[in-house]
């Protein structure tokens, strides 16, 4: 008997095999969502053990994000603490929530995976934290724990600052009057919250310091008054004890030197006639850096009757001033893009912000003898 082979078209077995595929798929989607459904309803505890698993589960706490941070607010150096953590959602669950501290965490109703950022408002505080995740509308017995803190206490001390983030001297480099040191102020801003203890050495001489920096965080040290300040280098160190128990130390140095170059902040230098005197607006407080240079303009204010002096070509932020009588020369800082007229009226009134002067006081470098004295 002959063997006869027969061979089937595609158009004759295609349709029947497909429909066989997509029965199979169908039973085994709806089997894979019948077990979805019954983990994410009935297994609470472990979709939020699975939930709470750190990098593993759906929810995570992006540490590198965390973290206490001081940010410099206002020209008017106002800081404030801001606290910040991100939560990552990796894959989303039917029913997912999140409580944070015990307040319910808002997430936005879109899919995909989606961060949630976290601060002050959401009930996010410095130091432990706890993130409950509940699934289905059970909480799970699972929470995620996260300590939000400085990211290190190097962080923390180049935050202490005043503006451009040096240590500033209070008036200037120096002041000089009747032999005493008068003016070196250290002007900090510290951290309100998860510090436990400040403590400021000058010179290797603990200074006794506040409690706490005031409502707004600043410290302003009179550096002369508590400690023992020479001409010459001088060193500042402040440590902060965190709550935690970690310690960050913050060193300045800064020289006080009796150099012709007159301090913006209200000084009272000394000149010789003849010779120039360089005045630097960035010593003054009013001035806290150089990208704020452009913003004012010098002014001559007074100076001896006898004399024609005029104020140099700014160099810029310096500006230089050469005596030719013996007296007395009053120099104002005015910020602010203002006329001569009105940078006057405004350094000459009394207002106390928005300007600064520097007096001069130039002599001669030895005394005048007539020829014709008869002795």
């Amino acid at each position: 008997m002959p063997l006869h082979l027969s061979v089937a078209s595609e158009a004759e077995v295609t349709p029947a095999a497909r429909r066989r595929r997509r029965v199979v798929a169908l039973v085994a989607l709806l089997i894979a969502a019948a077990l979805t459904a019954t983990v994410a309803a009935g297994s609470g505890a472990a979709a939020s053990a699975a939930a709470a698993g750190g990098g593993r589960g759906p929810i995570r706490v992006l540490f590198p994000r965390a973290g206490a941070v001081i940010v410099a607010g206002t020209a008017r150096g106002a800081h404030r603490l801001r606290l910040a953590a991100t939560v990552s959602i990796t894959r989303r669950m039917h029913g997912l929530g999140l409580r944070l501290n015990g307040h319910f965490i808002h997430i936005p109703a879109r899919s995909g995976p989606l961060r949630v950022r976290l601060d002050a408002a959401d009930g996010l505080e410095l130091g432990e934290n706890l993130l409950w995740v509940s699934v289905g509308g059970r909480d799970g017995n699972r929470v995620v724990p996260f300590v939000v803190g400085y990211r290190h206490p190097a962080a923390l001390a180049a935050h202490l600052q005043l503006g451009t983030g040096r240590l500033r001297l209070g008036a200037g480099s120096f002041r000089q009057r009747a032999g005493s040191l008068l003016a070196a102020l250290a002007n900090l801003r510290v951290p309100r919250t998860g510090v436990d203890k400040l403590l400021v050495t000058l010179n290797g001489v603990r200074l006794p310091t506040a409690p706490d920096g005031g409502a707004t965080g600043r410290l302003s040290l009179d550096l002369p008054q508590l400690g023992t300040v020479h001409w010459g280098a001088n060193r500042v160190q402040v440590r902060l004890i965190m709550m935690d128990g970690r310690i960050a130390d913050w060193t300045r140095t800064f020289q006080l030197n009796p150099r012709r170059d007159i301090a913006v902040a209200r000084l009272d230098g000394r000149a010789i006639v003849g010779r120039t005197v360089a005045l630097d607006a960035r010593r003054s407080l009013i001035v806290p850096g150089v990208r704020q240079a452009r913003g004012f303009r010098w002014v001559l204010l007074s100076r001896p009757p006898l004399s024609h002096v005029r104020l140099g070509r700014p160099q810029g932020a310096r500006i230089t001033l050469r005596p030719d009588v013996p007296g007395y020369y009053r120099v104002g800082l005015v910020v602010g893009h203002r006329s001569q007229k009105a940078g006057v009226a405004a350094a000459g009134s009394d207002a106390l912000l928005g300007y600064d002067v520097a007096t001069v006081a130039a002599t001669y470098a030895e005394p005048l003898v007539p020829f014709d004295t008869i002795t």
